[in-house]
């Protein structure tokens, strides 16, 4: 009887091999917070899901690195303005000396519009890459 905000990853093969639900759920009285952190094994690198907020503070990629995350993605719905990111992903990366992957939230809907919001790539505290567009869009990295 639950919500959960919730993260499931697929592989190539259609098979449900992890899933995150969200820990930090501050703003989201709708959902209840997860209580799991574990690095979600891919065959050939470790990842560690920060949904959203969970990348705020610096204890859930921690946690994750410590786990032993090679690689983290962050799906976000944090767009710009007052309440947008402020260096809490560069900071992460920082932190954990990992790649960071930003999927974050494109469109618009009655309240809020995301069309500025970035998805991104970061390393050592550095934006290697970042789109950001009027579309929705596929990104695809090799």
């Amino acid at each position: 009887g639950e919500l959960y905000n919730s993260v499931f990853v697929i592989n190539r093969n259609g098979k449900l091999i992890g899933k995150q639900r969200k820990i930090t759920n501050i703003i989201d009285d709708w959902s209840t917070a997860g209580d799991f952190i574990e690095p979600i094994d891919m065959g050939n690198v470790k990842i560690g899901v920060l949904i959203c907020a969970d990348a705020y503070s610096k204890n859930i990629a921690d946690t994750l690195f410590s786990k032993g995350a090679e690689i983290l993605v962050a799906p976000s719905a944090w767009g710009p303005g007052v309440c947008g990111p402020k260096g809490e992903w560069e900071q992460r990366s920082i932190d954990t000396r990992l790649c960071l992957f930003v999927c974050n939230r494109t469109g618009e809907d009655e309240t809020v519009t995301f069309w500025e919001a970035e998805s991104q790539i970061i390393k050592n505290g550095k934006r290697l890459l970042s789109h950001k567009s009027k579309q929705s869009a596929i990104l695809t990295f090799d």
